[in-house]
């Protein structure tokens, strides 16, 4: 496997071809979004960079709705940006980890899913499949303040598209709102 190496100020961070090209990735959605006018962007350019659930794909649905809602947030953000100032690195190789959000899973065992109980399992391995899945999240921060993470992407692990940037917190609990 190759490794990149990513220079920031005085440390250096070795990134696999993989988290290069999920960087690059995340470059060009933000490129193509903000350099296209909102009523101009092609879902179907869209899905070269986005992995979407099959019931966001359904104009109308509630899914869907959010979607558009989420993706026209986006590119109000992007809109006040200059892209050349942030950065991007995988979760696991962030520089400050005190300074990230904690996951759901992280605080306690999920028991119930919207009120659903969850059959319960090994929390060793919950907590493992849960560090996994954080090698999926990029994290996104100004290169002048290195430390302060800002904005974070979830990739799908399947198709290596981007799953979510919607990070919801709730009493200091984090999750992704998938697309």
């Amino acid at each position: 496997m190759t490794l990149g190496v990513m220079s920031l100020n005085a440390q250096s961070v070795l990134l696999t071809e993989e988290e290069k090209k999920r960087v690059e990735l995340v470059r060009s959605f933000g490129g193509y979004v903000q350099k296209t006018p909102w009523e101009q962007l092609d879902a179907e350019y869209l899905q070269r960079f986005i992995h979407q659930s099959d019931s966001s794909r359904v104009e109308g649905s509630r899914p869907w709705k959010f979607y558009r809602a989420a993706l026209q947030q986006l590119d109000l953000a992007l809109n006040e940006m200059n892209l050349a100032e942030y950065e991007a690195v995988p979760w696991n190789k962030f520089s400050s980890p005190d300074k990230l959000p904690k996951m759901v899973w992280e605080a306690e065992p999920i028991t119930s899913l919207m009120g659903r109980p969850m059959p319960t399992g090994n929390r060793e391995a919950e907590l493992a499949e849960g560090r996994r899945k954080l090698e999926n999240i990029l994290v996104i921060f100004k290169k002048n303040e290195p430390d302060l993470p800002l904005y974070y992407i979830l990739f799908d692990e399947q198709t290596g598209k981007i799953a979510s940037w919607v990070l919801i917190n709730q009493g200091g609990l984090h999750y992704f709102w998938l697309l």
